[in-house]
């Protein structure tokens, strides 16, 4: 019951109509808290989450994240850990905290290399990236961005390409680095160029995941 009703929300969720999204998936909640099924409700608050995310409301969005990340580490699932982390660093970063946003993204980047989710390691780093342009720091944005955009390639990964693309046109214009973002172009953004910015630029985003992971492996 409870995971049909979480099906609905998100279907209104994806329909673009949140208002009944909450209604389905606030009931589901109410009925996997009933029954004691935790990997459902800290589920149901991940997508509740989401919801108030896309409605701009970050506080509402935070303590649901919040919620679920306290049950996810409770069972044990470090799927749903890393998930809720990335999200978490979202929000601070929507909320212009970032050094905060940073700091959750990298703990969920160091969680996804260690259960060996690929999508998600890459995601954190196009997150990361996103950061540091918002800061400026054009380096750390192009580290991050780089072996992102080489591994969404890799993994054939949807939009994660364009965006990365996008990131990089605009440190790379930044930096005074514009052969860079004509070859790109030119190569149509196959995965030699990717792996040759990759292999230039990447600095320190390997290195800063180690210490933070060790504060997930729960």
């Amino acid at each position: 019951m409870a995971g049909a009703l979480s099906n609905i929300g998100n279907i209104y969720s994806a329909k673009g109509e949140p208002d009944k999204a909450l209604g389905y998936l606030e009931e589901a909640l109410a009925i996997d808290r009933e029954i004691g099924y935790r990997q459902g409700e800290a589920s149901d608050l991940g997508n509740i989450g989401n919801i108030y995310s896309a409605k701009g409301e970050p506080d509402k969005a935070l303590k649901n994240y919040e919620e679920a990340l306290a049950i996810h580490r409770e069972v044990g699932c470090r799927l749903g850990v890393a998930s809720d982390l990335g999200n978490i660093g979202v929000i601070w970063q929507d909320k212009g905290d970032l050094d905060k946003a940073l700091e959750y993204l990298e703990r969920s980047r160091a969680v996804c290399i260690a259960i060996g989710y690929r999508d998600g390691a890459a995601t954190s780093l196009l997150n990361m990236g996103n950061g540091f342009i918002i800061k400026k720091d054009w380096e750390k944005a192009v580290a991050c961005l780089a072996p992102s955009l080489m591994e969404h390639i890799a993994m054939d990964a949807g939009d994660g390409p364009r965006q990365c693309y996008s990131g990089l046109s605009k440190c790379l214009e930044a930096m005074g680095r514009g052969e860079f973002i004509e070859a790109c172009v030119k190569a149509r953004m196959q995965r030699e160029i990717a792996e040759a910015l990759a292999k230039a630029l990447r600095g320190q985003a390997e290195a800063e995941s180690e210490e933070a992971e060790g504060k997930d492996k729960k």
